[in-house]
C-alpha cells in the first residue's frame, strides 16, 4: 500500500513544483514590464484624455503641496494655464467672473437683471451680482445641492427660485435663494421640498426652460422626449419630438412656444395653450424654422419671439422673422443668412446660439470660439472672438437688458459688452429718424440717439482704460 502511494505523491509534488514556478517565472515578465513602460502608458492616456490628467494634476498640484518637486510640478504644468485662462483679454470684455473650481457647466441671468447664478463640476451653485462686474472683485455665494449637483439651470420668473436639471437622478429640482439665518446680506440655496418631480427621461437631460408667465416647465432628453410639467411637477403632455437625436429644445421668452432640434434640419415649434381658467389644453405644432441642409445643433428666439435664429451641421446660421400668422400655415421668414465654416466640424455639445432680447443682434458659439453678429445689414460684421475659453463652450447667454452676453467653458465666466447690439440700436434710431412723419416725433428719436450715442461711448472709454 505504501508502495503504490509513493509514486503518486512524487508526481503530485512534481506538478506542484512545475507549476508554481511558471507561475513565478510570468509573475517576474509581467512587472518587469510594467516597471520598464508606466511612462508610455501615462503619455497613451494623455493623449487620449488630456483634459482629464490636466485635472487631476491641478487637483494633486494643490496650494496644501511643500515639496520642491509638487512646486516644480505645479509651475511647469498647471499654474501657466491657469494664468493664460485668467488673463483672457478682449477690447469688448467686461470681466471674468471666478470662484469655481472645475468647468462651469452652465450660467443663467435672473430677469430682474440683478444676479447670475452658474452651475460647474465642482458640484457647486453660486451666485453673483451684477453690480459687482465693472468692480476688480465680485461678491458671490456658494450652494450645493445635497447628494446630488446640477447639469443645467434657470432662473424662475420671479428671480428667487432656480430650475436645476439633477445630473444623478436625471430628473428637474426646485430651489429658491433665501436669507441665511445669521442675518446676513448673503443668501443661501434651499430645496424647495414641496414640490417633487418625476424621473421621466431614460437618457440625460439636455435642456430645461420654465415659461415666464409661471404656468409650465419644460425637460428634453436625447431620448427624443420633451416633457411638459405643471409648477407641482405633474406631467402635462410628453412630446415624441422624432428627431432622431435631439440636440436643444427651449421655452420661448414669451411663454408662449416650446421647440426643439435635433439631427433632422428642422427646428419643430409647438404652441402651449391654457384656457382663461389657467388649465392645461394642450401643446401642439405651430410652425417650423426650416432652410438647413443638415440637422440644427442650436437656436434662440428674442423677448418676444418675433425674431429666431438658429446655427446648423451644414456650417450656416440663419435669422428668420417668426411675427407670422401660423394658425393661418404662414411660414417663418427668413431674413438673413450667413456661413460660419467652423460650426461643420464643431461638436454639437460646443454649439451654442443666442439672440439679445431686442433682437437687434446674436452670438453663435463653436467649440471654444464666438461669434457676434448684428442684426442689420448696415451695420456689416464683426472679427470672431478666437479661443475665449481653453475648453469647448458649455453656455451662452445674453443679459435681461442686452447690454452683454457671457459665455462659459472652462472654470470662469467671460462678460463681454454688446458691442454689435448699441452699433444697432444707433442705426437703428438713425433709420427711423429719415422715416419720422412729424417734427415732434423726430426731436425724440434724436434725443433717443445721443442718449445711445453717449451710452456707447462710456462703454468705449472704459474699456480703453
Amino acid at each position: 500500500m505504501v508502495a503504490a502511494t509513493d509514486p503518486e505523491l512524487f508526481t503530485i509534488g512534481v506538478t506542484f513544483i512545475v507549476a508554481a514556478g511558471i507561475v513565478a517565472v510570468i509573475a517576474y515578465f509581467a512587472a518587469r514590464r510594467w516597471d520598464i513602460n508606466p511612462q508610455s502608458k501615462t503619455s497613451s492616456t494623455t493623449n487620449d484624455d488630456s483634459s482629464s490628467e490636466s485635472k487631476e494634476e491641478s487637483k494633486s498640484n494643490g496650494t496644501t503641496s511643500t515639496t520642491t518637486t509638487a512646486k516644480s510640478k505645479k509651475k511647469d504644468k498647471w499654474q501657466p494655464d491657469k494664468v493664460k485662462d485668467a488673463q483672457y483679454d478682449h477690447p469688448w470684455l467686461l470681466t471674468t467672473l471666478k470662484g469655481h473650481t472645475d468647468r462651469i457647466l452652465d450660467f443663467d441671468f435672473a430677469s430682474n437683471g440683478k444676479t447670475l447664478v452658474s452651475c460647474a463640476e465642482d458640484r457647486s451653485l453660486m451666485l453673483w451680482n451684477l453690480k459687482d462686474f465693472a468692480e476688480k472683485e465680485h461678491k458671490s455665494t456658494r450652494g450645493s445641492v445635497d447628494l446630488d449637483h446640477s447639469r443645467l439651470v434657470k432662473f424662475a420668473p420671479d428671480s428667487k427660485s432656480i430650475i436645476l436639471a439633477l445630473a444623478v437622478t436625471n430628473k428637474v429640482g426646485v430651489y429658491k435663494l433665501a436669507r441665511r439665518e445669521d442675518g446676513g446680506n448673503r443668501v443661501k440655496f434651499q430645496p424647495v421640498d414641496s414640490v417633487e418631480f418625476p424621473e421621466k427621461h431614460v437618457r440625460d437631460i439636455v435642456s430645461i426652460g420654465i415659461a415666464c408667465s409661471g404656468k409650465f416647465l419644460m425637460s428634453a432628453s436625447s431620448d427624443n422626449t420633451l416633457v411638459v410639467y405643471d409648477l407641482h411637477g405633474d406631467i402635462l403632455k410628453t412630446i415624441e419630438t422624432k428627431l432622431n437625436t435631439l440636440h436643444r429644445a427651449l421655452v420661448s421668452p414669451c411663454g408662449r412656444f416650446i421647440a426643439a432640434s435635433g439631427f433632422t434640419p428642422d427646428v419643430v415649434v409647438w404652441e402651449v395653450s391654457f384656457d382663461k381658467g389657467g388649465t392645461f389644453k394642450g401643446a401642439n405644432k405651430a410652425f417650423e424654422l426650416k432652410g438647413h441642409t443638415s440637422g440644427v445643433y442650436a437656436f434662440d428666439f428674442n423677448q418676444n419671439s418675433s425674431r429666431a435664429v438658429t446655427a446648423s451641421k451644414d456650417g450656416s446660421w440663419k435669422l428668420f422673422d417668426t411675427d407670422i400668422r401660423y394658425q393661418q400655415g404662414e411660414e417663418a421668414h427668413e431674413i438673413m443668412s450667413g456661413q460660419w465654416e467652423l460650426l461643420r466640424s464643431a461638436h454639437p455639445e460646443s454649439v451654442f446660439a443666442a439672440m439679445a432680447p431686442s433682437g437687434d443682434s446674436f452670438a453663435i458659439g463653436a467649440n471654444r470660439h464666438v461669434r457676434v453678429y448684428s442684426a442689420m445689414k448696415a451695420v456689416g460684421d464683426f472679427e470672431p472672438l478666437f479661443d475665449v475659453h481653453s475648453e469647448q463652450l458649455t453656455s451662452l447667454k445674453f443679459s435681461s437688458c442686452g447690454r452683454f452676453f457671457a459665455t462659459a467653458g472652462d472654470k470662469y465666466i467671460r462678460v463681454f459688452h454688446n458691442i454689435p447690439g448699441y452699433k444697432s440700436a444707433i442705426e437703428a434710431l438713425k433709420e427711423a429718424i429719415k422715416a419720422a412723419s412729424s417734427d415732434a416725433q423726430k426731436r425724440r428719436l434724436i434725443e433717443q440717439l445721443e442718449e445711445e450715442k453717449a451710452k456707447f461711448a462710456a462703454v468705449l472709454n472704459e474699456n480703453s482704460k
